[in-house]
């Protein structure tokens, strides 16, 4: 795995899931330029679903071992770990 393209949040969250087999983490995969027929088919072949041919940033669920596979391809900028929203809390809104 190459780590550099992880952020923190996402890698520590890779070392808690380690021993998971199961685990899905929702990332955000970046692309070095868009994505084109090779990359898409890629990703299908990951489970990736959704409009991804043309797109720089994509947003899948994906396993401790296909993110790895994503961080060897040379056309994977970045991954980032997507987190929830959270609403407001109405005495915080001004």
């Amino acid at each position: 795995m190459n780590y550099e393209k992880l952020d923190a949040d996402l890698s520590a969250e890779l070392d808690q899931v380690a021993d998971d087999s199961n685990a899905a983490l929702t990332v955000f995969i970046y692309a070095a330029k868009p994505v084109g027929p090779d990359e898409e088919t890629f990703l299908r072949q990951l489970g990736v679903g959704g409009e991804i041919r043309g797109q720089e940033m994509i947003t899948a669920n994906l396993s401790p071992g296909s993110i790895a596979e994503l961080t060897g391809q040379p056309w994977v900028r970045y991954l980032k770990m997507s987190r929830p929203l959270r609403p407001l809390q109405p005495d915080r809104i001004a």
